[in-house]
């Protein structure tokens, strides 16, 4: 009996229905490996909470949380920038292992608010060097400079059943490097929600500059409304 050969069709129609098949699975493969990147995230933030009540506990029930920059309503993620600890800086200073990895989302492309990234260094230094958080906290309280002492950050009971921390959004584009569909908001109860992009004001954000539109702050208003 003769050995069947295959043919330069018939190994055309493998290839073929292969190129297929991949591409049915890949973006299945996409999707859930983002939906566990955003489990990940979502821990992240609860961990954040724990540790800020932990802060809050420790330093007279303060939390982490402020808005500044030109009488703007401004969220911030910065860890260290100039010579200072700011922000979520506080609570690195206060628990520098426990806020190692916690601060950043699997998810995040962009170099600037990555983890350990050539753009954004860590450990953060608190001479010259910036380090950036992937996460926004709830512009609640204004005050206009960085080294603001602790006793003017918002209390607990101010904070109550509004959102912490949140994904960054400060830009519409800080978006699209992410979780493109939307973002997570972690609550001062310490549950976090996903907000669909479609479902909340978004655009158009603006961005440093420019000050900040009515929709900015209109998307802290949707998630504090909707817990």
């Amino acid at each position: 009996m003769k050995d069947k050969k295959i043919t330069l069709i018939e190994l055309l129609v493998v290839v073929a229905i292969l190129g297929i098949l991949v591409s049915i699975l890949l973006p299945a493969l996409g999707q859930a490996r983002e939906k566990v990147k955003r489990s990940v995230c979502k821990s992240n933030l609860r961990q954040l909470h724990t540790m800020a009540t932990i802060f809050s506990t420790d330093n007279n029930n303060k939390l982490i949380a402020y808005y500044g920059l030109n009488n703007t309503k401004q969220s911030n993620y910065f860890i260290s920038k100039g010579n200072k600890y700011i922000n979520f800086g506080k609570l690195y200073k206060e628990y520098p292992d426990e806020l190692t990895g916690i601060l950043f989302c699997p998810s995040e492309t962009n170099a600037n608010f990555s983890f350990s990234t050539s753009d954004n260094l860590w450990p953060p230094k608190n001479a010259g060097e910036k380090t950036r958080s992937a996460f926004n906290m709830y512009p609640y309280k204004f005050i206009n400079r960085d080294d603001y002492d602790i006793s003017e950050l918002p209390s607990i009971e101010d904070m109550a059943d509004l959102p912490l921390y949140t994904d960054n959004f400060i830009k519409s584009t800080n978006l699209d490097t992410r979780h493109f569909e939307g973002i997570n908001a972690g609550y001062t109860d310490g549950h976090v929600k996903w907000f669909s992009k479609s479902s909340l004001s978004l655009s158009p954000l603006t961005s440093y500059g420019s000050f900040f539109s009515v929709p900015y702050q209109a998307v802290w208003d949707e998630i504090a409304e909707n817990p």
